[in-house]
């Protein structure tokens, strides 16, 4: 099944306890510079809310993503994982295109009124999926750093 949510993690060699708070304040940063809302703070992990319903350009890291959390945990070696939801987009894209093939789907148009709109699903879904997917390790590396 297709995944709809984009999640890993990042080995670095070493988060002493006393790291966590200054990599947490680095993503909460740059969660903001990337004008995430609702962005909060707990003792481990970032938690925020990304969409496409913002006052952003179309091209902004978080417009695919309906929510990120971003975990820092302490160790040699240390861990950041990562999870962001796609269900907003999904949920978008997908009535989009219902209405899309409704709309297709009157008497005459065979194979197209079918073809169209899961192409469209395609494109519209699953190259906003793909390129999320291809950024935002980017994104948690160099609020890393």
């Amino acid at each position: 099944m297709f995944p709809f949510n984009i999640q890993g993690e990042i080995t670095l060699p070493s988060i002493a306890p006393g790291q966590v708070p200054i990599y947490l304040s680095q993503v909460e940063r740059a969660a903001g510079e990337k004008r995430a809302c609702n962005i909060r703070k707990t003792e481990s992990l970032v938690t925020f809310r990304g969409g496409m319903f913002r006052l952003v350009m179309n091209w902004n890291i978080f417009v695919p993503i309906t929510r990120g959390i971003i975990e820092v945990l302490p160790g040699t070696p240390g861990v950041v994982r990562y999870y962001f939801s796609c269900t907003e987009m999904l949920i978008t894209v997908s009535v989009m295109v219902a209405i899309f093939a409704f709309c297709l789907l009157q008497p005459g148009l065979s194979t197209l009124g079918v073809v169209l709109p899961i192409v469209a699903w395609l494109w519209l879904f699953g190259m906003n999926y793909a390129t999320a997917a291809f950024r935002l390790p980017g994104f948690v590396r160099e609020a890393l750093r």
